[in-house]
């Protein structure tokens, strides 16, 4: 079966760069043979979250989410997690995330935006720690679609992502300096799926 295989985030970057123009001014889009469709994912590998107050992993990491329209600029992912885990000091410890209903808004300009209903953040509890990281626009991802197949990959490298802790094991304080890295299988409930 061939395949068409695209890393859109990369690619779309070199080109911002070499043309002095901003990733967002190309008109690149999501696209489904059929409509509504629903998403549903799940970790390849480990999927990582780090902090100065440490890195937290789950051994369960998927997302979930629909596509209304054949063509959208942009895809909301909901993720949920369980057996949770963050290393610190070299010691791995139980933690908890709380998604608190938020989601992460994917564009294929290598953009994702942590959206949260009003007065809502992302929680991460661990040891006596919370970690807390609130709504934000993001860069860091890239598009691999297998055109022929109702999946394509997310490969995420995000940087620069803002962040509070406190707690008698952490300490209080704030950074932005948070990764979330990991890679991901997003499979489409019918038809199939494309960047262009």
């Amino acid at each position: 079966m061939m395949k068409k295989a695209i890393s859109l985030g990369f690619i779309l970057a070199v080109l911002g760069i070499w043309a002095g123009i901003p990733t967002s001014a190309y008109a690149i889009n999501f696209h489904s043979e059929v409509a509504p469709i629903t998403l549903s994912g799940s970790q390849n590998g480990v999927n990582v979250i780090g902090t100065t107050a440490g890195e937290v992993t789950c051994s369960t990491f998927n997302y979930s989410g629909t596509q209304s329209t054949k063509t959208a600029s942009s895809l909301s992912l909901a993720p949920s997690t369980s057996g949770c885990h963050a290393l610190i000091f070299g010691s791995k410890i139980a933690a908890s995330i709380d998604w608190n209903e938020c989601s992460f808004e994917f564009t294929p300009a290598s953009w994702a935006h942590l959206r949260c209903p009003e007065g809502k953040d992302v929680v991460i509890t661990v040891a006596g720690c919370s970690i807390t990281i609130t709504p934000q626009l993001v860069a860091g991802t890239q598009w691999v679609l297998e055109k022929l197949e109702k999946a394509f990959t997310l490969i995420k490298s995000i940087k620069g992502m803002k962040y509070s802790h406190s707690g008698f094991t952490c300490g209080t304080g704030s950074g932005t300096n948070g990764t979330f890295t990991g890679e991901d299988t997003i499979s489409a409930s019918s038809g199939l799926v494309w960047v262009e």
